[in-house]
């Protein structure tokens, strides 16, 4: 993992060198976004599948160390192992979805990406019409003007970490035709008005929610209480 994001780092300073990206343009970060947040998400998404399907030993020092290959631990534990899973609580997760609704981008059931993202807990979600895609990096009209401009240059294909990487002896990083391609078209478009579509960035979540601190932790740790940054009410009052 530390390999490759040492080669990534080394694609986007090439980007940086040859004035192919900067952060403070807005167009720039929408190329630079629609081309490899998807990349590195699935770099992201295949490490953890790999490392899922790795043995690891025992740790002799600790004494609660479960040695093993962590997707058969997970998906087939052996008999009489208890799963501590919780249906979540649909008010409280409404509420705290009410929080987040100035972020990511609406979605409706009938969204095409709907059952990917969601189909796991469809059943949980079924009351809501309209949902938020709080993994969204990028407007819907921004994403799809980026996807035809592409297209228009003759690229149908999805880029791929390949394209920017070199595979033989030279070292250098290649800046592929379309990539060149679309950030002078992002460029052009935002000096001639910005208009249809208004090319954008999503706005960004910073820090928590309004936490709610476990009073049954104030109670028991009341030395903590001074400082309750990480604790969060994960506990019914009712139950308490």
């Amino acid at each position: 993992m530390s390999d490759a994001a040492n080669i990534k780092q080394d694609c986007f300073a090439n980007l940086e060198k040859n004035k192919l990206f900067s952060f403070d343009s807005i167009p720039d970060r929408v190329v630079f976004y629609f081309i490899f947040m998807p990349l590195i998400r699935s770099e992201i998404g295949e490490f953890v599948k790999t490392w899922n399907a790795h043995r690891i030993r025992t740790q002799s020092n600790l004494a609660n160390s479960v040695g093993g290959i962590p997707d058969r631990l997970y998906y087939h534990p052996k008999e009489g192992i208890e799963n501590c899973g919780k249906i979540p609580n649909l008010d409280r997760l409404q509420q705290h979805a009410a929080q987040f609704e100035n972020f990511g981008e609406s979605m409706s059931v009938g969204h095409p990406t709907f059952f990917t993202l969601f189909g796991f807990s469809f059943c949980l979600l079924r009351k809501w019409l309209i949902i938020k895609d709080v993994d969204a990096y990028l407007p819907g009209d921004t994403a799809i003007w980026c996807r035809e401009k592409l297209r228009g240059w003759g690229h149908f294909e999805a880029p791929r970490a390949s394209d920017f990487i070199p595979t033989g002896p030279d070292k250098e990083m290649l800046i592929p035709q379309y990539y060149r391609h679309l950030i002078a078209d992002a460029r052009e478009h935002w000096k001639a008005g910005n208009q249809n579509p208004k090319l954008a960035l999503l706005k960004v979540p910073r820090g928590g929610y309004e936490w709610v601190v476990s009073q049954r932790i104030v109670r028991e740790i009341p030395d903590l209480a001074e400082n309750p940054r990480d604790l969060v009410e994960d506990v019914d009052p009712e139950r308490e």
